[in-house]
């Protein structure tokens, strides 16, 4: 009496393993995790909409007189992260000097 083994071939083990690895990678790909390391330019500042400010200075403030908040956007020095600097939203308010000076004249007039 010959009984055949009932078990997984080898070419299935091959190529349950190749699609992991395939999982894996696509996975990667959708969470940013190459994104960030290979291609900075496209999470960079600039692409974001944003201008690099000096960390210590901040973003400036609004119309409101409110201080903006950093946005999500590398500042790059040599195709890699700046520590010392920070994305700034650019557009109406970003001049934080000219609203603070627009308010005070505004308190000298009264």
């Amino acid at each position: 009496m010959h009984k055949k083994a009932q078990g997984l071939s080898l070419n299935t083990i091959i190529i349950a393993i190749v699609v992991l690895i395939v999982l894996v990678v696509l996975i990667m790909i959708f969470t940013g995790y190459f994104g960030s390391r290979f291609t900075p330019e496209v999470t960079s500042c600039a692409n974001a909409g944003g201008s690099c400010e000096d960390k210590d200075s901040g973003c400036g403030f609004d119309a409101f007189g409110g201080s903006l908040r950093p946005i999500s956007g590398s500042c790059l020095k040599d195709r890699k992260p700046d520590p010392d600097k920070i994305c700034c939203p650019r557009g109406l308010g970003t001049a934080g000097e000219m609203v603070v000076e627009m308010v005070l004249n505004r308190m000298a007039m009264l």
